[in-house]
């Protein structure tokens, strides 16, 4: 569950190459909470099936991770248009 955490730089070459409905960070934020909650219901209620409950597991561990991404990356954005205070205003 923890093996979508390892390749984020694959994540933000994704992320920013093929944008969703125009946007390249918030389209994909808001899809991966999306998937994250979706996810976290379906675990929520009992599963007697441990390969189904392990996939829901790692798909929101992979929904995290391009989350986290795609956060850096709108913070990276932010410290480029504002020098003075960066990314504390986000």
């Amino acid at each position: 569950m923890v093996l979508p955490w390892s390749p984020k730089i694959l994540y933000g070459f994704f992320t920013d190459t093929f944008p969703i409905f125009g946007s390249r960070k918030r389209s994909y934020l808001i899809l991966m909470g999306l998937v994250q909650g979706i996810t976290l219901i379906v675990v929520f209620f009992p599963i007697k099936n441990v390969v189904f409950f392990v996939s829901m597991l790692t798909l929101k561990a992979l929904s995290g991770a391009v989350m986290d991404v795609v956060v850096d990356g709108l913070m990276v954005v932010q410290s480029r248009n504002d020098p003075e205070t960066g990314s504390e205003d986000l």
